[in-house]
């Protein structure tokens, strides 16, 4: 049945606390902004944003003059009458932030250049009124002030309650004629790139160990946007009928999959539940099973409930789940939303986050995997049931009673959103606060439990009774019995709730590694926080308005970023404005280092790459400890060096195939052919795995070079590997620009069986093994200067190649030509089946090659211009001065 939410005793605590409060204890309590319907501000969104809209709705009118002088101050009257009827509230804004708004009583305060209701406030006679002032600005022309109000049904929730908006034209006169010039913001460092549109309400972006995402709709679907970026019709799964969606913060709220999903197919859900016969919704977390049959479906019937929590209210159910680094399941809970009133089923009178014998306002901690044991099952969980275990290291783990063993720290509001940190484990939580203050706590890996956040005591770094008095303060402990934030946000900038996301750990953008991104529910801006843990710096690297209602953000497998809109339903990949390379530079270097497994000076000199280009295989590779892997390469007039550092926590050796070992392959195609397969002189696939004192020659692979030498040592966390490789036995040039076919892949094995996972430089399947044409292109630099830009006029200095070809239809493995051209430092690119393009450092050259020619001897011509990539046809050569020549024989 639907929860009653204690209306009864909501309705007498409104009557008695009200008076008493600094802040009303409702949705809207002190106010928002970016919510006037201002097409210029949050995508002209309203009270809807947050407030489900499901009563009768309100008329909102705003009164005062409609011509000022310019500079002049006025009265204005924002009134909202009808609808539920009991609170209201509201937010007013103008065009371009024209003008200045100022309050007139403690009925409104000024946010951000916009203006709100400080408390919600009582309907009186059927409708409530909010006074301010506006002083026009100094310039003539037309201003739009906007507003929007919220009539309320008073049970302190998002539900059921009525929103309209409305606007009047203000026509400012006897000013100067043109107005002050409105700054222009910075560029963006970034980019939003739409992936996916069309769906309903997402609140969960994530991924299952390969390249496609998953999507949680709150109302209790998951949608799958697969590896080609198509959202499936079909739902991964969908269990409407037993979600209760009904308020704005209930629902489907979280998805976690198992680390060992791939094999076991299990994966998490949050949700909330009404069951039959009580008078309060539940918090359920289940489990559910991958279809056998079709990996793109689960199986609805397989749920098996692990815990389930009382839920009192409508809101600040949190909702968030992620498996850590130590492999358990961490659960955020919100505190219940209305349990903000004084007493309401606690003693002492305290906010559930600070009572040690319920679920609510914690990040919970359980064992997914090991059986429940006398003194480790479940304590606090109402569902009944021993489906997980009481790990190590929580805020308690003493058996039955004197606080639930779940619990692993205190002190939370609403924490929306929480994320690990691929790199080094450490947790990020983002709490929402109630009118003063937005924070993100940060912990490191390993941390044992008992933090405490504080609140109710404490909100941000500020204790909560300089703002509210919804409680016993004398029941606090001294500001330094709770956890600090990270960083805190004030609702002076217009944030109200913050949306949590992620460190950036992907590599396909080099200026965003070691950012955590996360945005506002009323500031929708992105923004990063960057530095040490304990001096975290705010940037805003996308401003508001560039995206809607940010519900939630998300990695892909390979660590890239997404960012999703509530309102729009899209989601967006976050791009910056460095991509990563494409070719490698191998740097020159006058001190050999030496293959000892040792990371000596030399190596200071030598880019570093990252490796999970693309993660061919993947096993519950959730954090770096995992599998991560750097490389970097040198080289001298003797030897080409390579150094691989390798992070993997399990580290075994135990063919018959060595490549289902942890080992690295490094390729190489020397003469840079690029061919469709290995030729067995100069292009190699060399293995060196784990402890093994040979170096492999893969199946297709030339022989291994003679001389070639390696050391591989492990570190404790995986192994760094050290290889020479002499240049003269793989046909590589030791000359400046020389360029030559390369990439590495890293194989992880982790329980003696096949491999559990790849990652790679540049290849996007796993097929270099096959062929140099999959790999990517390394370019070797001696540190001097590039040779100067060439003219684009000289035309008279052209020179002309000719091959014979046997087939109609051309490729540059057919033409001696174009490896003769490669090893001089051009880069060959197969255009189509006619025409190849080759392109110097300086970018001025072109060669032409066409199959058109029916004698079947092809010209290659290069010059000094830069003409289009064409095929080979007289009018080009008409327009170049040219003669069409076609020797025989050479």
């Amino acid at each position: 049945m639907r929860a009653l939410k204690w209306p009864v005793l909501i309705a007498v605590l409104f009557v008695v606390v009200a008076g008493a409060m600094s802040r009303i204890a409702s949705a809207s309590a002190g106010g928002r902004v970016g919510f006037s319907g201002n097409p210029a501000t949050n995508a002209g969104q309203t009270c809807t944003a947050c407030h489900s809209a499901g009563a009768a709705t309100p008329v909102v009118d705003i009164a005062g003059p409609a011509i000022v002088d310019a500079g002049s101050t006025h009265s204005y009257v924002v009134t909202v009458a009808g609808g539920p009827g009991v609170t209201g509230g509201f937010n007013a804004s103008t065009t371009g932030f024209l003008g200045t708004f100022s309050s007139v009583d403690a009925e409104t305060e000024v946010l951000a250049g916009e203006i709100t209701h400080n408390n919600p406030k009582f309907f009186s006679g059927g409708q409530v009124q909010f006074t301010f002032d506006w002083t026009a600005p100094d310039s003539n022309g037309p201003v739009t002030m906007y507003a929007a109000g919220n009539s309320t049904n008073g049970e302190g929730n998002l539900a059921g309650d009525g929103v309209n908006n409305t606007s009047l034209t203000i026509v400012v006169q006897n000013g100067s004629p043109n107005p002050t010039p409105t700054p222009v913001p910075p560029p963006a460092s970034i980019t939003l790139q739409q992936v996916a549109s069309g769906l309903s309400q997402p609140v969960v972006i994530t991924n299952a160990f390969d390249k496609r995402l998953f999507v949680v709709e709150r109302v209790g679907r998951i949608r799958i946007i697969d590896a080609t970026g198509s959202l499936l019709a079909t739902p991964f799964l969908d269990i409407t009928s037993q979600v209760d969606s009904s308020d704005g913060e209930q629902g489907l709220l979280g998805l976690a999959f198992h680390p060992n999903y791939v094999n076991n197919g299990y994966f998490y859900v949050y949700y909330t539940y009404d069951p039959p016969g009580t008078n309060n919704d539940r918090t359920r977390i289940s489990r559910f099973t991958r279809n056998s049959g079709n990996a793109n479906l689960a199986n609805p019937a397989s749920e098996l409930v692990l815990m389930e929590f009382e839920q009192p209210f409508g809101n600040h159910n949190a909702g968030d789940m992620h498996f850590g680094e130590d492999g358990y399941l961490y659960i955020a809970s919100g505190d219940g939303g209305g349990s903000y009133w004084a007493s309401v089923g606690q003693v002492p009178p305290m906010m559930f986050s600070q009572g040690p014998d319920d679920l609510l306002g914690k990040i919970l901690r359980i064992d997914v995997d090991t059986p429940a044991g006398v003194d480790t099952g479940p304590d606090c969980n109402i569902a009944g049931g021993t489906n997980y275990s009481i790990p190590p290291g929580n805020a308690f783990t003493n058996g039955a009673g004197n606080g639930c063993d779940e619990i692993w720290a205190f002190g939370v509001r609403n924490p929306w959103r929480f994320s690990f940190d691929r790199a080094d484990g450490s947790g990020w939580i983002a709490d929402v606060g109630q009118s003063e203050w937005e924070e993100v706590n940060r912990f490191a890996a390993g941390t044992v439990g008992g933090l405490n956040y504080g609140w109710s005591c404490r909100e941000g770094t500020h204790a909560a009774s300089e703002y509210y008095n919804f409680y016993d303060y004398t029941l606090c402990q001294p500001a330094s019995a709770y956890d600090e934030p990270a960083y805190e946000l004030s609702h002076s900038t217009s944030d109200c709730s913050i949306t949590g996301g992620f460190v950036y750990r992907g590599t396909q953008y080099l200026d965003l590694p070691g950012a955590y991104f996360f945005s506002d529910y009323c500031r929708p801006s992105i923004r990063t926080l960057t530095g040490s843990p304990d001096n975290l710096a705010e940037t805003t690297v996308l401003p508001t308005g560039s995206i809607a209602s940010p519900s939630t953000f998300g990695e892909d497998v390979l660590g890239e970023l997404y960012v999703a809109s509530l309102s729009s339903g899209t989601v967006s990949r976050i791009a910056g404005s460095e991509p990563r390379p494409v070719t490698a530079v191998v740097s020159k270097t006058l001190s050999a280092p030496a293959i000892d497994g040792v990371i000596d000076a030399a190596w200071d000199g030598a880019a570093e790459y990252t490796m999970n280009n693309n993660l061919v295989i993947g096993t519950g590779v959730l954090f770096q400890s995992d599998l991560w892997a750097t490389w970097r390469a040198l080289y001298d007039d003797d030897n080409l060096y390579f150094l691989v550092t390798v992070r993997d926590d399990t580290l075994i050796q135990d063919g018959p195939n060595w490549y289902d070992d942890d080992i690295v392959e490094i390729m190489i195609d020397g003469d840079h052919s690029r061919g469709s397969s290995y030729d067995g002189v100069n292009d190699f696939e060399l293995g060196f795995r784990w402890n093994d004192p040979s170096i492999i020659r893969g199946a297709n692979s030339a022989p291994v070079p003679p001389g070639a030498q390696f050391s591989m040592v492990g570190t404790g966390d995986g192994y760094v590997l050290e290889v020479l490789v002499p240049l003269d036995e793989i046909d590589v040039q030791p000359v400046d620009d020389y360029t030559f076919g390369f990439d590495i892949h890293v194989n992880d094995d982790d329980d003696g069986g096949a491999r559990d996972a790849k990652f790679t430089w540049f290849g996007v399947q796993d097929n270099g093994w096959q062929a140099p044409m999959y790999f990517s292109d390394a370019t070797l630099d001696d540190g001097s200067a590039p040779p100067a830009p060439v003219a684009a006029a000289c035309y008279t200095q052209s020179i002309l190649f000719v091959a014979s070809v046997s087939e109609p239809s051309l490729t540059p493995d057919d033409l001696a030509v174009v490896t003769h051209l490669r090893n001089a430092g051009y880069t060959v690119t197969v255009v189509d089946d006619n025409v190849v393009q080759t392109v110097d450092a300086n970018g001025k050259h072109l060669v032409i090659i066409s199959s058109s020619v029916t004698s079947g001897n092809v010209g290659l011509k290069f010059t000094y211009a830069d003409v289009p990539v064409i095929t080979w046809e007289d009018a080009l050569y008409d327009e170049l001065g040219m003669t069409l020549d076609f020797p025989t024989g050479h």
